[in-house]
């Protein structure tokens, strides 16, 4: 996997001044927005922005838990396809938050 492409985390959703939600990152800058007009449901916006919010930290765990199969595999080969199908499915979603897949 290469560098993240992203703004470094933690993020954090918080409303906007017009009927919007921002995504910031630690030092205050704007990652993200997502307006009213693209998702009439507010609370469905609202819950989506508290999922963009979490994304760097659950890309920082899910990575970890890679690494944690990684190790799973190597010290017990009795688990080693299970570790294999997990370390898999991983990757993919790694892959895909970095643009890769």
């Amino acid at each position: 996997m290469s560098a993240n492409k992203w703004t470094p985390g933690p993020w954090t959703a918080i409303a906007g001044p017009v009927e919007h939600l921002v995504i910031r990152d630690s030092d205050g800058d704007c990652v993200a927005r997502l307006y009213r007009d693209d998702c009439p449901d507010w609370r469905l916006n609202e819950a989506n922005a508290r999922l963009i919010a979490a994304a760097p930290e659950l890309y920082e765990e899910l990575a970890q838990l890679e690494e944690w199969f990684n190790a799973l595999a190597n010290s017990k080969p009795d688990l080693t396809e299970t570790a294999n199908l997990w370390r898999g499915r991983i990757r993919l979603l790694l892959a895909k938050a970095q643009g890769e897949q």
